[in-house]
């Protein structure tokens, strides 16, 4: 089964109108709102007042039109108007803030914003007790605006559904600090570059094996990649302390959003990428289910920089 790409302008544009999936009751397709999963109204008289074609990376986010033919346009579905209300908008509101904080772009955020800056970092201490590492306090929220983007994104490449409360674990281009787990500031770091590197890992064995999903939009300043994995058994003991272990098949992925580059700048451990990994009952019929191995990551040449290397994969 060949990849999944979306790397033009017709194919970006067509892949935002065929989220679908069988209705029993119809024994046909019918266009879902990847927000909720539940069916879009069908064009005629309301479809409009009804819909909006969302932006899944925010426009704020993506700012003026970089230069270039390539890929202009950006990633878009279309979803029932008060699930983008409800379950998005304030989310990427509150992403669009801390790029913000994190590029040094005080002047812009208004005055009215200034209590949500602070709830973000409300376990700031982090920044006097790690010189090296902020705490971010409100990393939940932001992650569920990067989750909604990944759900959304799923459903360009894969034409499916990925419910909200779907297992997942994401990895921040930051060092996260929660001040909830019994372990010490340098074990939680660790453990985050773990996963970070097995989900970049995973992306590495999928291209070297040529079954790496992925979609380019905004001039290559956005990417996505992913691929589909179950654990060898060689790996499972490694996997023990994810929250996904058992749950398979898994998806690893990776994306690139304008502005990453600051962060890597400004926060020392900072990441290129944003990188996570999800569960779902069944691997997408448009996607090659992999088994990962010890074995498979061992045979691999060696790599000085994963993120080089999902630089190249995804380039």
């Amino acid at each position: 089964m060949s990849p999944v790409e979306l790397h033009s302008q017709s194919d970006l544009q067509n892949a935002t109108y065929k989220l679908t999936e069988p209705n029993p009751l119809a024994g046909r397709k019918s266009s879902l709102c990847y927000l909720c999963g539940s069916a879009l109204p069908p064009k005629g008289p309301g479809f409009k007042a009804n819909t909006s074609i969302e932006h899944i990376i925010p426009k704020s986010l993506l700012g003026t039109p970089p230069e270039g033919t390539d890929t202009p346009v950006p990633f878009t579905a279309t979803v029932h108007r008060v699930c983008d209300s409800k379950y998005k908008r304030k989310f990427d509101e509150l992403y669009g803030i801390f790029n913000k904080i994190n590029s040094s772009d005080f002047d812009s955020i208004p005055k009215s914003d200034i209590p949500i800056v602070q709830k973000l970092f409300e376990a700031g201490s982090g920044w006097q007790n790690h010189d090296a590492i902020p705490m971010l306090g409100g990393a939940n929220l932001l992650e569920h605006a990067v989750w909604t983007w990944i759900r959304g994104l799923h459903s360009l490449l894969h034409s499916s559904f990925v419910p909200l409360s779907m297992a997942r674990s994401i990895c921040f281009p930051a060092p996260v600090i929660d001040a909830e787990q019994h372990l010490s500031i340098d074990e939680q770091i660790h453990n985050q570059e773990q996963q970070r590197s097995l989900s970049a890992m995973a992306l590495v064995v999928a291209g070297q094996v040529g079954h790496l999903n992925s979609a380019r939009a905004w001039n290559n300043t956005v990417a996505f990649a992913n691929a589909w994995f179950s654990p060898g058994a060689s790996l499972k003991k490694r996997m023990k302390r994810n929250s996904l272990h058992g749950s398979w098949p898994i998806c690893y992925w990776a994306l690139r959003t304008p502005g990453l580059n600051s962060w890597k700048t400004d926060i020392p451990g900072a990441a290129r990428y944003w990188f996570g990994q999800y569960k779902m009952p069944t691997t997408p019929s448009n996607a090659q289910h992999l088994v990962l191995s010890q074995d498979a990551i061992k045979g691999l040449p060696e790599i000085e920089s994963l993120e080089d290397a999902i630089d190249e994969l995804m380039s």
